[in-house]
């Protein structure tokens, strides 16, 4: 007759799950919580591209890779969502720089001149 009390705190009632496909990490990944694989996503050429022009100072560019870039993201499901996001950010402001530069550099030629 087994013991009708119950296992001490802490202990566990129940026994290790199972062994089968359902369970385990595939070879050459690693185990992730709870025995899970990582699943690592791709990050977007164009929202790469579009954070190193932005970030090396080009106004277009930036602006036109980070749109290209964040629409492929929502259909793709790829990551690096951030990066097109920086880029424009970078991309939009280096636009109001140059025209900024642009009005300043004119208005002196301008008002300069006569």
């Amino acid at each position: 007759m087994s013991d009708p009390t119950p296992p001490p705190y802490g202990t566990p009632s129940y026994g290790p799950p199972p062994a089968g496909p359902a369970y385990g990490t595939p070879p050459g990944y690693p185990a992730g919580p709870y025995g899970q694989p990582y699943v690592t996503r791709r990050t977007n050429p164009m929202a790469i591209a579009a954070f190193v022009t932005g970030l090396l100072g080009f106004a277009i560019i930036p602006v036109v890779l980070g749109h290209l870039g964040l629409a492929q993201i929502r259909r793709t499901g790829d990551g690096g969502g951030w990066m097109a996001v920086i880029g424009l950010v970078l991309g939009y402001g280096m636009c109001l720089v140059y025209a900024a530069m642009v009005l300043l550099v004119g208005g002196s030629l301008w008002w300069g001149t006569r």
